[in-house]
């Protein structure tokens, strides 16, 4: 089999704009996955926020995986073990606070069931805890309640203010990775963290080259992983440095892409 493990994000990919798996895509993956093809779920959500999508495509069955928080946990649907993880340093937490206050944008940690922010009138921080099955912990003083490991500190604004504050963001955080995913999202990730590292150490975990991984993708924070697969697929509606990395571009999430993709390359 040309590719044995697929890597699908899934807001703008595999999911329509009404946040569902369409019936067709479903029987595609489905027939993939009994075809010996392996699943690899790889979103800037927690866990929480996959783990429905893992189940509805039968990933803990199939010996699937989620890549959670743009790759900062590989955790195995099977078996519920962590096979990689990645924090960042807990000594940037202050500073990442005050940088957040200072720029006044919601801010967001993710810790087991709970998304902890300071603003809970936010609606990216409401949107967010909704999409990601999570309740919601306001806590006004932030540094003080971020006293455990974290994957990724999230900072969402409006598009025109994350576009202006993403240069400063990474000149000041050489600490960590800075980039966006969604254009009203920065994320902060532990230094050269991203999708493709995770995918790495998931192909490493397999014993499999990255000839083996085909990827697809739409968002900023999936550049990474569509570089780096053997084969990457960009969605029609994918932002354009996706489109410029891709190696081939597929229809749109609200047109069964992801499906046609994997019909094109996993079954001819």
């Amino acid at each position: 089999m040309r590719y044995r493990l697929l890597a699908l994000d899934l807001d703008g990919t595999l999911m329509t704009t009404e946040k569902k798996v369409t019936d067709y895509t479903k029987k595609v993956l489905l027939r993939a996955q009994e075809a010996g093809v392996r699943i690899a779920l790889t979103s800037g959500r927690p866990v929480p926020g996959v783990k429905p999508i893992a189940d509805l495509l039968k990933l803990p069955q199939f010996g699937g995986y989620v890549a959670a928080c743009n790759g900062g946990r590989i955790y195995d649907c099977a078996t519920g073990e962590n096979l990689y993880e990645e924090f960042l340093p807990q000594n940037l937490i202050p500073k990442l606070c005050a940088f957040g206050v200072e720029n006044n944008v919601t801010m967001v940690v993710y810790h087991e069931d709970e998304l902890i922010t300071q603003q809970a009138e936010s609606r990216y921080a409401r949107f967010d805890a909704s999409v990601n099955h999570m309740k919601i912990r306001v806590c006004k003083e932030l540094s003080a309640a971020i006293q455990f490991p974290i994957y990724k500190f999230l900072m969402a604004a409006d598009p025109p203010v994350i576009e202006k504050l993403i240069l400063k963001a990474q000149k000041e955080f050489l600490e960590c990775s800075v980039y966006r995913s969604d254009p009203y999202y920065m994320e902060f990730m532990p230094l050269g963290g991203n999708k493709a590292k995770a995918l790495e150490a998931l192909l490493n975990h397999l014993g499999w080259k990255r000839e083996k991984l085909m990827a697809c993708g739409d968002g900023f924070n999936d550049v990474s992983m569509i570089k780096y697969a053997g084969l990457g697929v960009a969605m029609e509606n994918a932002q354009k440095p996706v489109l410029e990395v891709a190696d081939d571009v597929t229809l749109s999430n609200d047109e069964d892409g992801v499906a046609k993709a994997v019909e094109k390359y996993c079954f001819s």
